[in-house]
């Protein structure tokens, strides 16, 4: 696994380094909402699977989308069905 995956497994500060092993949850990530505060999400992108949706931009002038795709390998890395740590999550 990744190391950003390995760590959130790891029981100790160095344990991602030893330890490149993630055991993806079957059901506990199903009933999860993820909030990415960034430069936008492209909510259609394969990796959500439909799962993610416009909240609301704060920026004058922009609307949904990500101009830069910050915003949208944020979201993947939290609920990406690729490499996100919770894959089913909303």
């Amino acid at each position: 696994a990744p190391v950003t995956l390995a760590r959130l497994a790891a029981t100790t500060p160095s344990g991602a380094l030893r330890n490149s092993t993630y055991a993806y949850p079957d059901v506990r990530d199903a009933n999860v909402d993820v909030y990415v505060l960034s430069t936008g999400v492209l909510a259609e992108h394969a990796d959500f699977g439909g799962r993610a949706t416009f909240g609301a931009s704060f920026v004058p002038g922009e609307g949904a989308g990500d101009e830069s795709g910050v915003g949208t390998f944020a979201a993947s890395l939290a609920g990406g069905t690729v490499y996100g740590a919770a894959k089913r999550a909303r």
